[in-house]
């Protein structure tokens, strides 16, 4: 329909980039320092998905099926899903300090990747809980999950080398003729030390998702279970099959 907008949103290294597509299937890119302000240019989005954990796990359920669905689906690329970590380690002070929760509470250890997400975790895990629009329409995805049911298999090649991004912009270019000039233009507007390419690769994939599902999306696990504060532990996918009939 044509007032209809969707979104895609990743972490990037100046805070989020979102990448929107209205009615009309125009694309848009635009970075915001915070969760927050992002949510806010974004009200108005029928469907929003984000590459960032929503549902944290904790002592009693240390790990989330979302997650070993996920990861079991992607083959190759079934290292793009990490674990995420437990609440509490989420909202602790410092790496330390975060890394003996987590094998306390996991028997596991805390990667230093999956520590520097905190604090995007924490902005997003603030928002959803006091927010209850954003929880309404904000729903966490995961671009090689979505790539993955575009195309009909798991990208072949990692996405940060050279063919990798070339697979996944020829799978974008079929799905919106305009991808590739949109994404040269996009990057070309931010410097390295604002985003990478690759984010707003990711972004797009996720609002290409949104769009193609009308907001209609489905889990994994089917039946999500929700964390300590109501937020539910899923993935939420589309399987590109059967597109609803008021997608743009």
């Amino acid at each position: 329909m044509i007032n209809m907008k969707y979104a895609g949103i990743d972490g990037c290294r100046a805070g989020w980039v979102a990448v929107t597509i209205d009615g009309e299937g125009n694309p848009e890119s635009t970075v915001y320092n915070t969760m927050e302000d992002c949510w806010e240019a974004l009200r108005d989005a029928q469907c929003v998905l984000v590459d960032m954990p929503v549902g944290l796990p904790w002592r009693e359920q240390p790990f989330r099926e979302a997650d070993r669905v996920a990861r079991s689906m992607l083959g190759k690329r079934r290292s793009s899903i990490f674990n995420c970590p437990v609440r509490d380690a989420v909202y602790a002070g410092a790496y330390e300090e975060a890394a003996a929760i987590t094998r306390d509470q996991t028997g596991k250890g805390l990667s230093k990747q999956s520590w520097m997400l905190t604090p995007r975790i924490r902005e997003l895990d603030g928002l959803l809980r006091r927010d209850e629009a954003a929880r309404a329409t904000i729903r966490e995805s995961h671009p090689e999950l979505a790539f993955s049911f575009a195309s009909g298999a798991p990208a072949t090649w990692y996405k940060k080398h050279p063919l990798g991004f070339l697979e996944r912009l020829t799978l974008m270019n079929d799905l919106m003729p305009e991808a590739e000039e949109f994404l040269k233009g996009a990057c070309s507007r931010y410097t390295a030390k604002t985003l990478a390419c690759d984010d707003v690769v990711d972004a797009l994939m996720l609002a290409l998702t949104a769009r193609a599902s009308g907001g209609d999306l489905l889990s994994l696990p089917e039946n999500p279970p929700e964390d300590q504060v109501g937020l539910p532990m899923a993935i939420w996918y589309h399987d590109f099959e059967t597109p609803p009939d008021d997608a743009a």
